[in-house]
């Protein structure tokens, strides 16, 4: 707006000069005399003036709109961005989560872990005690095989004698 007004005063003052020199027809003491190449010349400069204007008022336009345009995309990167942060609010919630139910599963290996050792541990004695107790068994089962052939072979002498 303020160069607008820079170059709309000299404008202003260029018209008012050659309205008061064209508006006297005839030439007093006092007045100034312009040419033909002048006046052109002014024209030119008033016709420059007139464009260059419109040029930059056109350019003030066309700013105006880029800066409407910037406007619109930077709500629309915010509001993105605005998403962006909820989702990784989100994300990072459910990460927490994750991380806690990793531990609890850890734990739990851990605690399943040591029960399987227990009972494998178990299991090795229960089958230490179970090979201990085939020997004696096996043992047994011979010794009384010997006392009964032993009883065998007694009661045949002793049948054999009667």
């Amino acid at each position: 707006m303020i160069k607008y007004l820079k170059i709309r005063k000299p404008l202003l003052l260029l018209l008012l000069c050659l309205l008061l020199l064209l508006s006297s027809g005839t030439c007093s003491a006092g007045e100034y005399l312009i040419t033909e190449e002048q006046l052109t010349k002014f024209e030119q400069n008033l016709n420059q003036l007139e464009q260059n204007l419109m040029l930059q008022t056109e350019s003030s336009q066309k700013a105006s709109q880029l800066l409407t345009i910037s406007d619109e995309r930077i709500v629309i990167l915010e509001q993105k961005l605005q998403s962006s942060q909820e989702r990784i609010m989100k994300l990072e919630s459910l990460l927490i989560q994750s991380d806690k139910q990793i531990e609890s599963l850890q734990n739990k290996l851990i605690e399943t872990q040591t029960s399987i050792t227990k009972t494998s541990s178990s299991l090795e004695k229960a089958n230490e005690d179970l090979k201990l107790y085939e020997k004696q068994v096996k043992s047994e089962m011979r010794k009384l095989t010997w006392q009964r052939n032993i009883a065998l072979a007694a009661l045949a002498y002793l049948a054999t004698k009667k």
